[in-house]
């Protein structure tokens, strides 16, 4: 009897451990399918944010607002260190006078020039610490010839005030455009200032002025650009002799010569390179 006893209470705990290894294998599975799930979504949530990602990155690429600012940059300095405006003719040369930095006078060497294909004559020198040229059309040099005319009258009969401050204005106003730069090479910066004929005295002896006023720098588009926002006021100091040489150089008619001579030699030299 009590063989039979032990004999079922042995089946009894078998069944039991078989019955508690069987749920523990299900509670496994459960266990592993959930962590399967989770690393599957996590894999599909790493797969979507990487294509998001390289997607995000590819549009950063194309218009990076960084690049853009660089990419003007670059094209600013590049366009800085061209050499020279090859619409520029240099024809002449001629002497006057600016103020230096302690307000004195200092001559300068200055050449006469004219801007291909337009009407458009005038000179250009080193003022201070950069290089202008002063550019007038046709109706601001006949006004120059005609102040020029007055300015030798009233030096003649005595009319000149030493004392009035408004004497560089005295013989109108006109347009001219302007072109600077630190180097001659670089007078790339375009301006259209207001100008002046006048006159003005320095220590005892008077001298006929061109004042260009300060205005906005053409070139200068926006706080990207490396160009000046103005351009400065300058002025230009004549004796009777230079400015009767300025008046001589910028007429019609010494233009007009130059540039028959010019368009002459030009076909002299196709001539001989055929």
């Amino acid at each position: 009897m009590k063989l039979k006893k032990h004999a079922f209470l042995l089946i009894l705990g078998l069944f039991a451990a078989s019955l508690f290894a069987q749920e523990n294998q299900e509670d496994n599975g459960q266990l592993l399918s959930v962590e399967a799930e989770e690393a599957s979504a996590e894999e599909n949530s790493t797969e979507e944010n990487s294509a998001e990602k390289v997607d995000s990155d590819a549009y950063e690429e194309v218009i990076p607002a960084e690049t853009k600012k660089k990419s003007s940059f670059s094209e600013s300095v590049a366009n800085f260190f061209k050499i020279g405006n090859q619409a520029f003719i240099e024809y002449d040369t001629t002497e006057l006078s600016v103020l230096n930095p302690v307000g004195t006078l200092k001559k300068e060497d200055a050449v006469f020039a004219c801007i291909k294909d337009t009407d458009q004559a005038g000179f250009g020198c080193q003022y201070i610490s950069g290089f202008y040229y002063v550019f007038l059309d046709t109706d601001s040099r006949k006004k120059l010839i005609d102040a020029g005319n007055q300015y030798f009258k009233d030096f003649e009969n005595k009319k000149l005030d030493r004392k009035s401050k408004k004497t560089q204005q005295k013989y109108g106003k006109v347009k001219s455009d302007v072109y600077f730069g630190s180097l001659k090479m670089q007078a790339k910066n375009h301006a259209q200032p207001v100008t002046y004929y006048g006159y003005s005295f320095k220590k005892n002896s008077p001298y006929f002025t061109i004042t260009c006023m300060a205005a906005q720098n053409l070139r200068y588009t926006s706080v990207d650009d490396i160009y000046p926002v103005n351009s400065t006021v300058v002025v230009y100091y004549f004796t009777k002799a230079q400015l009767k040489n300025l008046m001589n150089l910028l007429s019609e008619e010494n233009l007009n010569s130059y540039k028959a001579n010019t368009l002459m030699n030009s076909y002299l030299t196709e001539e001989e390179a055929y």
